[in-house]
């Protein structure tokens, strides 16, 4: 099947057959994406949720939308707490610390205010670091998403 990876959606965005992966939260794909009867997973940034929108502005969607998703039987992922660039940070044992720890908080946030373990990742801007991201994590058994996803346009 088919992985497709949508970021901002409007009502013209053209979606074709296969699963539905939407990145960060974004308000548009809780409109324009919930009722898609593709297969759907939403990776959601808390950063972004908590702030009400991403790091280009654009809207996030609210807890309350997201607990609608849960109702719907839609799968929600995580895609990092801050959603950092680690590229920007001065080594590997900086990447590797930060990594361990955005991952924590990103856990602890969907316990506590949605009370949900995602089961499913997607690495923030689509970069596993050459495997570093995965080697990290391992040990919440998620099963990755990133660059191979099918970019599908506005």
């Amino acid at each position: 099947m088919t992985v497709l990876m949508i970021h901002e959606m409007n009502e013209y965005t053209q979606i074709p057959l296969g699963l539905c992966t939407f990145d960060d939260g974004l308000l548009s794909q809780y409109v324009y994406g919930k009722g898609l009867p593709n297969d759907k997973i939403y990776f959601i940034c808390p950063k972004f949720i908590m702030d009400g929108f991403n790091d280009i502005k654009q809207k996030a969607m609210t807890i309350n939308h997201l607990r609608e998703l849960i109702d719907m039987g839609i799968e929600l992922g995580g895609h990092s707490y801050y959603h950092t660039k680690l590229e920007g940070l001065p080594d590997l044992k900086n990447q590797v610390y930060h990594i361990q720890r955005d991952t924590k908080n990103m856990m602890e946030w969907f316990k506590q205010e949605l009370d949900y373990i995602p089961t499913k990742f997607c690495f923030p801007y689509n970069n596993d670091l050459n495997g570093l991201y995965q080697a990290t994590i391992t040990h919440y058994n998620f099963k990755f998403y990133g660059a191979s996803r099918v970019d599908i346009p506005a």
